[in-house]
């Protein structure tokens, strides 16, 4: 039997609920339709940890942070270089392994078993290591340091793109992938695209600012924020974004969905023209979700649904059926025994935290779907961990700050609006059996240090601040662009020149900030020690009498 290519297309913070072809009719993703018509889409599929390096380490490896060491985003070292990884598992059996766009691999070119690494990265610290920044440097663009969209102080904010699509991330990934998919080779090849869209900052390019300008857009969650999260801090997704501008976010964040779909279509075009279409198993999933102002939140790392549901679609002619819905519970680390199953490569389903989709063979129950999220120690005065289990109808959550517990029916209440431990209305036997199993996935696939006598552990409660109730503020955001390379006089300080085009003329915001956002900006601007009247000039708009604040 002839072994398939295997290509896993992998997006960055993409929630469940943005195909057309699956239900959403205010999404526009012709190519992804195109694709979920010949793959079977899995409905209830998860990130088994809502953040970047987590999520990736997860699906590289199929085993969770215990083994890994990721629990959050972090530059460290993989803890056990020599675990299996996909890529390095299909390179032992003869596949050709490549990786092209954002990968999040710490040291940043550790290539995991990929032969061929492609690199673009969020916040490339050298350019020597990111080859899309030396490509930006080659086609005249080296003085642009936002190549991904200006970061510091306007990280939710609607963008102008400063690179020229031509040279966008949306075009550069594609074209990458359709040059390796188009090479003649003689042995079957492993894949791996990564975008860094729909991630914010969301940098638009000219000609696609008004893609959903007049779409029928569906609303977020009601805000329904409880303890640990303040709810009298950051309320409602942004006290300082104007209806118009929370309207232009969700417009730039599906039109970078679009964008993605784009870059689909292409590769899509490049198997067919090369006949390899139907002799390849193509993934496409995201690493995690985008709250999106859903219960007054935005970004990830919560266990909520859009958080943690992601898209899941799996096409191979023979092995999964097209257009079917599968309803199971999986999530990322099924991705690994997948591949192997599907390339015949022979594997102990025990070394796996995930189970094959084909087959279903591996440890994984399928009742159930368990969730974790840091490790407790980036922010030990907080205690961030939380861990969540749910089942077909009923999720549990369980916070270690504060011992705090959230219950939620997910028939009656999809979007999580009503905590049943507070409503009075708890049904105890369906609670504590989540509950005693969150606790034995715990011990045996997370933090078992965090449960004793069979019973969590927790920490005294304190309420998280606002910068940690999923929401970065637009001026609190510490995520600067750092790129550096010896000798060519980049200045990574400039920030003013973020929002200026490369040849230093005036590139208006997609979604225009209100009055009162701006004047902030510039207050935050100054108390950082940068020149408010240069920033003003930036965004158009005369510098406020006033810049003490």
């Amino acid at each position: 039997m002839k072994r398939p290519n295997i290509l896993l297309l992998l997006t960055d913070q993409q929630r469940f609920d943005t195909i057309h072809g699956l239900g959403h009719a205010h999404m526009k993703t012709p190519h992804l339709d195109r694709l979920a018509l010949r793959a079977t889409c899995f409905t209830h599929a998860h990130s088994p940890n809502p953040v970047c390096v987590p999520a990736r380490h997860c699906l590289l490896t199929s085993r969770t942070g215990r083994f890994h060491g990721y629990f959050n985003n972090s530059s460290s070292p993989i803890r056990d270089a020599g675990l299996p990884t996909l890529p390095r598992l299909l390179s032992d059996h003869g596949y050709r392994t490549a990786a092209i766009g954002k990968m999040h691999f710490s040291p940043v070119r550790r290539h995991h078993g990929f032969e061929e690494l492609q690199l673009m990265e969020e916040i490339p610290l050298h350019r020597e290591d990111d080859d899309y920044a030396r490509y930006l440097a080659a086609n005249g663009l080296k003085g642009t340091g936002s190549i991904h969209g200006v970061r510091p102080l306007a990280y939710h904010i609607p963008q102008r793109a400063l690179i020229p699509q031509a040279h966008h991330e949306m075009t550069w990934v594609p074209d990458r992938a359709v040059e390796f998919i188009r090479r003649e080779r003689s042995r079957p090849f492993f894949l791996m695209c990564g975008w860094i869209k729909p991630h914010p900052p969301w940098d638009i390019p000219e000609g696609w600012e008004d893609l959903y300008r007049e779409a029928d857009l569906p609303g977020p969650a009601d805000f329904s924020r409880e303890c640990p999260f303040d709810p009298a801090r950051s309320r409602d997704a942004g006290d300082f974004d104007s209806p118009q501008t929370r309207r232009r976010i969700r417009e730039a964040y599906y039109t970078s969905v679009s964008m993605v779909d784009h870059g689909v279509g292409q590769i899509l075009d490049a198997l067919e023209a090369t006949r390899q279409l139907d002799d390849t198993l193509i993934l496409f999933t995201s690493d995690h979700g985008e709250m999106l102002q859903d219960k007054g939140f935005y970004m990830k790392s919560l266990p909520y649904e859009g958080s943690v549901r992601v898209p899941l679609l799996a096409s191979l002619p023979g092995v999964f059926a097209a257009g079917a819905r599968d309803d199971r519970l999986t999530d990322l680390m099924d991705l690994l025994p997948t591949c192997l199953e599907a390339a015949g490569i022979p594997y102990d389903p025990m070394d796996f935290c995930g189970s094959s989709l084909i087959s279903d063979t591996g440890p994984k129950d399928r009742n159930y779907q368990w969730i974790e999220h840091a490790s407790g120690e980036e922010y030990p005065e907080f205690n961030l961990r939380w861990v969540s289990l749910r089942d077909r109808r009923f999720k549990y959550i369980h916070f270690y700050n504060g011992g705090v517990e959230q219950f939620f029916d997910l028939q009656k209440d999809p979007w999580e609006l009503e905590n049943l431990v507070q409503r009075g209305s708890l049904p105890v036997a369906d609670f504590e059996r989540l509950k005693r199993q969150c606790i034995a996935c715990e011990q045996r696939w997370g933090r078992s240090d965090y449960v004793r006598d069979d019973r969590f552990t927790s920490a005294p409660l304190k309420p998280f601040p606002a910068e940690m109730n999923g929401k970065f503020p637009h001026w609190l955001t510490r995520q600067f662009p750092r790129i550096r390379s010896s000798g060519d006089g980049f200045d990574p300080a400039g920030f003013p020149a973020e929002l200026v085009n490369s040849r230093g003329r005036r590139e208006p915001m997609t979604a225009p900030p209100t009055p009162d956002w701006s004047d902030r900006l510039l207050q935050a601007f100054h108390r950082r020690g940068g020149d408010p009247a240069a920033l003003a000039a930036a965004l158009g708009r005369e510098e406020p009498d006033e810049c003490s604040g």
